[in-house]
Formats: structure tokens, C-alpha cells, sequence
């Protein structure tokens, strides 16, 4: 049997290969992921009574659906229901054209249909062959009235239609069934004799053809389970995800119910995959799924009052990557989305382990209810992972309800991500520089370089507004690239006007420490402006710094063998232990304002401020206290030791120009500590 492609033939070339001189040819078309596949045999057609020889060999190999040709009175193809109701119209126009065009004698008609029971009621069949899960019956030769002997042939095919070739390459097991249901055989030895069919045979093969068609139900439903699955959790993929949620809300609206749609992202996942591999990624994701499922019983998880237990339904499934979604069907009240998510939360924080390995992660989950939050499934899914995203700047490792001033902040922060875009090239942005200073000197340590934003016609925009977009969509890659040799080059310029020692600090982001071969980047910019490595510090903030994967601790630790320092910067609000501190690649210890301001105000803050400083003495870190705005302050820090202060009390942000002025103009007397906002030039300075 040959295999050509339909796009391959012409019309007329078809019509020769249909009709075979001295026989009858089959022809069998399917659709094949967007192709004609011809398969075409030959069988001989005897003008004798009884039953002709069968094909030696009929082998199909792709899942289809067959065209069989024999008598009609009628000439004319008979189609059944199909998947593609204009395949069907296609195929009765075209092949009853072909009827019309050649009708000899000994065939009359076409007919096509996916479904072989609608043979089975025809008596005085002479042929049939059952095999296992698959089955082929053949008519050959049938006598026809008023003894006129025709040929009369029919081959019907049971084949799954829905068989892809995206499903038969994706799954080896459903690589093999297809390979089975479509592999047809039909030999002369396997026949142990050939028989006629009478009525009663008909009625024995209309049972077989019936059982057969259940297993191939079954079977269907099996693959299309298969196919609605994720393949790593088993739990419902985004296809099947968005299919139940059609189907939850239309349920909704028929009952009068409410339905809450939870969309869950894993904090902290990609950190695991890239310090654990791949492997230990997907077992989390295994593990995660576990705990989804064991979180979301509502047996086990809610009771809102003694005794009652909530009655919702649930479905669980994952988007892709880290994102999963559980919908919640019939929920009587929002208090029962919130008690599974706070329960989810709960269980992921939990440690996982893998071996020797010990993993940590929290969840960041927004929480969607239909109606009010969206009337369409795009929408309500959109809605819940806005929420998720505001529990994410929220602190991750929480869960919010979607209010309408969130889809306010979405649209304002894609307008800023354009925004952004257009900054850049623009060159909208700009430094301003904030002096460290030592206290026990009155001396200029460092210039901590901050990024400015004037906006054209908004002014100046918050970096705690536009630096979190930035990051979210990588702009922080130029923009850190522009502060750092911005802040050099103001670095450079100063030495040469004759402020000696000029040092700059800079912040780099957690998307920078990913991207960015560092030590290279910093080279370069210290080649470009001919500065020493001892000129530059690098601030990290502490919550990212704890997270770290060894490749890029690995990088932080070769800045500090060039010279390099390195800061930890607002320490005190992440979830690092001060032992920890011990391990990390770091020279300086910058404590977040938020403990220097409650610490003149509460003893407890005191002892943990002291407790601060001590340790890092211990440590031999340099000790720099950030947002110092009163003379109360500052002389409770130097009861302390700290050694450096950063603050509004010794002066704001200022651009170069300014500090220009300030620095080689004033010549101003020490007055740091008198509270007026501007500090003393020594002679070891300028």
C-alpha cells in the first residue's frame, strides 16, 4: 500500500489511481494535521458467486477516518455526523462528483463514515474480521437481484477521529495506542476459513461491534483525560483550566451562586532551580501540587461555624511554571476563599526536602469572585492575578481580595513600563548623590548615588514607584548601566577639580545580580574612567542578599578580592539571623532607617539597634545608619559607636551642580550636628 500526499495529486491522477484496470481500488483520505493522506490498495473483483480472497495485507498507520466505496440504488454518498461539519459537505460533493464522472458497472456509490455500527443491520455480509481492539468488516462480491453479479465492497475502519499528531508524538503511551487502534491487518493465513454471513452472524457481529465501541469510548475518554492533564502534576492544564471555569460560571449563574477564582504564584521558585537544578525544580512543583490538593479539602480546611462544614467544589490546576489556580465553585461567602488561601500559604511555608537538599518558599496569591470582579473568564482571571501581583509588593507570602483601585495600579504601572521605555532613550534620568558621612571625622565617606526621574509632564515620579516596574521589566538593565557610569564619571570629574578621595556608592538590583556578569561589568567601567576598584562600593539589599544562589554570592566575593566594597543595605528588614551575617561576602552594614527612628523613641528598638552595632563590630563590618533626621538621634548613635550616618539631617539628595557649589564654594564650618542640613568640608577633603 502506498502513502501519498492529497496536495501532491491532481485531480486526474486521483481518478486514475481510484479505478485500477481489472479491479476495485479503495480509496481512503484523512485529515492529517492539516494534510490530504491518500492511502490507496487494490482488490481484485471475481464475477463469481461467493467470497473472493482478502487483501494479503492492509496496513494503515495514522488515525483517520475511512472512505469506502460500494452499491448504493441511490449512487450517492452518505455522510454521517463528523467532528467537522464542512469536511462533511466537502467530501459528499467531491466524491459524489467522482460517482457521476465514472460509473461503471461494477461500482455505484461512496460512502464515508466514522462510525462502523451503521453497517452492521445490513444483512448477507460474506465477510468480517474481529481482532482484539480493533475491527474490519469486509463485504466482497454480494449477488445481486434478477442475477446480475456486482462488485460490492466495504471497509469500515473504528478509529478514534480525534488522534493528533501533537498527541502522538507528545505521550509514549499515547504514541502506542494510536499506533494500535490505527494499525489494521487483515492476512490469509490469519483466516482460519472465510463464511457467509446470515442473519444470525449479523446480529453476533452488531454485538461485537457494540462492545468494541464502548472500549473505544472509554479509551477516548482516557486520552482526552490525558490531554487535559499537566504532564509534571497531574492536575488540569491551562486547556482543561479554562474549560471548567466556563463551566463553573455558567453554573454559577443557572444556581445563583458565587464562585472564587484563586491564582497562586510561588515566591522564591526560580532562586530553587537555579541553586537545586531543574530536578529538585520539578519536585517541588510535584510536592506543591500535593499540598494544593490537601490544602483545598474542604472536609479539612474550613469550618465557619461549629459543626458546618462548606460545600464547594474545587478544581485545581497549573497555568505553567510556578502558577497554579484553584476555583472554588458554590461558596457561600468571601471568608471561605480567604481561610483555603491562608491554609495554602500555611502549608507551603512549610520546609520541603529532597534528599539532602532543604527547600524554602512562601506563595503570593490574589483571590477573584464572580460576579462582581469579572463577568467573563479572561477578565475574572485577569482580576485575581492583579490581586496576586498586589499581594507580591505587599511583602509576598499573602494573599489579597481584588479591589477596583488594584486595576487602577495595573493600568498605571503599564503606562509607566512605556513610559520607562521612552525615559531612556530620551534621557530623562538623572543622579542625585546623598553624602555618607564619618561622625567621628565630619568627613565625607562615600556619595551614595540616587536615580532621579523628571518626568515631562508629571515631574519628578517616585523611585519607589518606577524602580519596582523597571526591574519587572528588565529596563533596570540600562538604567543600572547609566548610574553606574554616571555616578564614576561625577566620581572622576571631582578628583580631577581637586576632592580627593571621592568615593561613590550604588545600588544594584537582584535583576542585575541575575544578568550581569558583574565583576566584568565593573571593570569596565572602572577602565573607562581610570578609577581605583577602592573608589566604588556596590549596596545589595539584605532580602535579596539572603537569597543569593552561590554562583552570584561567588561573583559579589571576587568585587571584594578587586577592592571593591560591598554593603548589605536596609538590613533589619528582611528575615536574615545577625549569625547569618557571618557567611555573607560583605564589608559594610547599612541599618534601615525604620530602626534608627524608633530607636530614640522605645527601649526595645535601642536594645536591638545596640545589639546591631555590637555584633557588627564583632564582625569587623563598618557600621552606616540610614534616614538620621534629628540631633537626638545622631548622639544616640554615637553613644553607640556607629561609625557612619546617612540622613536628612546632614543633607538631602542634591544634583552635581549643587554639590558643586556646596563642595568648592561655601567653604563651610563644621555644623553637621547642629541640625542645619549641611556638613563641614576638612582640610583632608578638598
Amino acid at each position: 500500500m502506498a502513502l501519498h500526499s492529497g496536495r501532491d495529486l491532481s485531480f486526474r491522477i486521483f481518478l486514475k489511481t481510484l479505478l485500477l484496470s481489472g479491479g476495485l481500488a479503495f480509496a481512503i483520505w484523512a485529515a492529517y494535521v492539516g494534510e490530504l493522506v491518500l492511502a490507496d490498495f487494490q482488490q481484485q473483483a471475481h464475477q463469481l458467486s461467493g467470497v473472493s480472497s482478502l487483501p494479503q495485507d492492509i496496513q494503515l498507520n495514522y488515525g483517520l477516518s475511512v472512505v469506502s466505496a460500494f452499491d448504493t440504488p441511490e449512487g450517492r454518498l452518505s455522510a454521517t455526523e463528523y467532528v467537522d461539519k464542512g469536511s462533511a459537505i466537502f467530501w459528499q460533493a467531491w466524491l459524489n462528483h467522482i460517482v457521476d464522472f465514472y460509473a461503471p458497472p461494477y461500482f455505484s456509490g461512496i460512502y464515508w463514515t466514522p462510525d462502523a455500527t451503521l453497517y452492521v443491520p445490513l444483512a448477507n455480509e460474506p465477510g468480517a474480521v474481529l481482532s482484539g481492539d480493533l475491527s474490519i468488516l469486509i463485504s466482497q462480491q454480494i449477488p445481486a437481484t434478477h442475477g446480475v453479479i456486482r462488485s460490492f465492497a466495504v471497509m469500515v475502519v473504528l478509529l478514534p477521529f480525534f488522534i493528533t499528531f501533537a498527541m502522538y508524538r507528545q505521550r509514549s503511551k499515547l504514541s502506542r495506542q494510536a499506533r494500535a487502534l490505527a494499525s489494521l491487518a487483515a492476512k490469509q493465513a490469519g483466516l482460519s476459513s472465510q463464511f457467509r454471513l446470515n442473519n444470525d452472524t449479523a446480529t453476533v457481529i452488531e454485538t461485537a461491534v457494540k462492545k468494541l465501541s464502548s472500549k473505544l469510548e472509554l479509551q477516548n475518554e482516557a486520552v482526552n483525560a490525558a490531554h487535559l492533564a499537566d504532564k509534571l502534576t497531574g492536575l488540569a492544564n491551562r486547556q482543561q483550566f479554562q474549560l471548567a471555569l466556563e463551566k463553573a460560571i455558567q453554573q454559577a449563574d443557572e444556581g445563583k451562586q458565587k464562585l472564587a477564582l484563586l491564582f497562586i504564584d510561588l515566591d522564591g521558585f526560580k532562586q530553587v532551580n537555579d541553586t537545586f537544578g531543574h530536578s529538585v525544580g520539578d519536585g517541588l512543583l510535584v510536592e506543591v501540587a500535593s499540598r494544593l490538593n490537601a490544602a483545598t479539602r474542604s472536609s479539612d480546611t474550613i469550618s465557619l461555624t461549629a459543626g458546618e462544614t462548606p460545600a464547594f467544589q474545587r478544581t485545581l490546576a497549573r497555568l505553567g511554571g510556578d502558577e497554579f489556580t484553584v476555583i472554588l465553585s458554590n461558596i457561600q461567602v468571601l471568608e471561605e476563599a480567604e481561610q483555603v488561601s491562608a491554609r495554602i500559604i500555611e502549608l507551603l511555608e512549610q520546609e520541603f526536602r529532597f534528599g539532602e537538599h532543604r527547600v524554602n518558599i512562601s506563595a503570593s496569591i490574589g483571590i477573584a469572585v464572580y460576579p462582581q470582579d469579572g463577568q467573563s473568564p479572561e477578565n475574572l482571571l485577569q482580576m485575581a492575578d492583579v490581586a496576586m501581583y498586589k499581594a507580591k509588593s505587599d511583602g509576598k507570602g499573602t494573599f489579597r481580595v481584588y479591589l477596583p483601585e488594584m486595576g487602577r495600579e495595573v493600568r498605571r504601572q503599564h503606562y509607566l513600563s512605556n513610559e520607562i521605555r521612552r525615559a531612556v532613550n530620551d534621557s530623562e534620568f538623572s543622579l542625585e548623590f546623598q553624602p555618607i558621612i564619618e561622625i567621628a571625622s565630619n568627613q565625607i565617606a562615600y556619595f551614595e548615588a540616587l536615580l532621579r526621574w523628571h518626568h515631562p509632564h508629571e515631574g519628578q515620579i517616585s523611585p519607589g514607584e518606577f524602580i519596582p516596574i523597571a526591574e519587572e521589566t528588565r529596563q533596570i538593565l540600562p538604567l543600572g548601566d547609566y548610574v553606574l557610569y554616571e555616578a564614576m564619571q561625577q566620581m572622576e570629574q571631582w578628583n580631577r577639580a581637586g576632592l580627593r578621595k571621592a568615593r561613590v556608592s550604588v545600588n544594584v538590583s537582584s535583576v542585575q545580580l541575575k544578568q550581569l556578569a558583574l565583576r566584568e561589568w565593573v571593570e569596565q567601567a572602572l577602565q573607562k574612567t581610570k578609577l581605583p576598584p577602592s573608589c566604588l562600593m556596590i549596596e545589595i539589599t539584605e532580602s535579596y542578599l539572603m537569597e543569593a544562589t552561590g554562583d552570584i554570592i561567588a561573583q559579589i566575593d571576587a568585587l571584594r578580592q578587586m577592592g571593591v566594597k560591598v554593603a548589605i543595605d536596609d538590613f533589619g528588614t528582611g528575615y536574615s539571623s545577625l549569625s547569618s551575617l557571618a557567611s555573607l561576602p560583605i564589608d559594610v552594614l547599612k541599618i534601615d532607617r525604620s530602626f534608627v527612628n524608633k530607636a530614640s523613641s522605645g527601649k526595645k528598638y535601642r536594645r536591638i539597634l545596640a545589639s546591631i552595632v555590637a555584633l557588627a563590630k564583632e564582625l569587623d563590618l563598618t557600621i552606616v545608619a540610614e534616614g538620621v533626621e534629628t540631633a537626638e538621634e545622631l548622639e544616640l548613635l554615637k553613644s553607640m559607636k556607629c561609625q557612619y550616618i546617612q540622613g536628612f539631617l546632614i543633607s538631602r539628595p542634591q544634583t552635581s551642580k549643587r554639590l558643586n557649589h556646596t563642595l568648592f564654594n561655601k567653604r563651610l564650618s563644621q555644623v553637621a550636628n547642629s541640625g542645619t542640613g549641611v556638613w563641614s568640608e576638612k582640610e583632608g577633603m578638598l
